[in-house]
């Protein structure tokens, strides 16, 4: 493991995008991990979330604390189990996965106010359509006030978004997918290499679309 990473990780959402990406971050070799949800693992999780039959009835952020250390023993980990808030301030590198464009609204006002000391911010989405799983991968640097108008054109409240499936009815590799690409999005920027501000990707017809800033 790679302990070179001075800058912390913060994971808000422990679900479907969350329990799955939280093993690469850990083995990519960041030293401190924060973990925000304040959910219950239940049984219906278990078809698209890292988690076992049994770990029901546990804290998403307690289960993901243990497999962190069962991964990196080294790694420094805080886990809150309870819900993020406009009061709660952020750091380091923020992974949002959470469910609702309230949520997302929330937190980048947060990463905003605190943009001296987020590098990056990661917002992951997947939505099932009749025909298609789509993913968007969204990777914003918060003092390039470009990227950061881009992101808001894409924040909108919940009556406005499209009304998917329940995500427990994702199947597994949708979110697999979805780690494989904050994982390469991650590891260009930490390279000091152009990154697109923007993925988005058909699960189901393997299309993949980049957008990036011009020059």
């Amino acid at each position: 493991y790679r302990d070179y990473f001075a800058v912390p990780l913060v994971l808000i959402g422990a679900g479907g995008i969350g329990s799955n990406v939280l093993p690469m971050l850990v083995k990519m070799g960041f030293p401190h991990l924060t973990i925000w949800d304040d959910d219950r693992i239940e049984p219906i999780n278990l078809q698209m979330q890292h988690f076992s039959a049994g770990d029901v009835g546990m804290r998403k952020v307690r289960a993901l604390a243990h497999l962190a250390k069962r991964l990196n023993p080294k790694i420094k980990v805080h886990a809150r189990g309870e819900q993020f808030t406009e009061r709660d301030p952020l750091d380091g590198i923020d992974v949002a996965g959470v469910d609702s464009m309230k949520s997302r609204n929330l937190i980048f006002e947060s990463v905003c106010r605190h943009r001296d000391k987020i590098p990056l911010y990661i917002d992951g989405r997947f939505a099932r359509g009749e025909y298609s799983e789509f993913i968007d991968l969204y990777a914003i640097e918060p003092c390039d006030e470009k990227q950061v108008e881009l992101y808001r054109e894409w924040l909108y409240d919940d009556e406005e978004a499209h009304h998917a499936p329940r995500s427990e009815k994702v199947t597994a590799h949708v979110p697999y997918i979805l780690s494989g690409l904050i994982g390469t999005v991650l590891a260009r920027w930490l390279e000091g290499g152009s990154h697109p501000w923007k993925v988005t990707h058909d699960a189901t017809t393997l299309h993949i679309e980049q957008y990036f800033v011009a020059n």
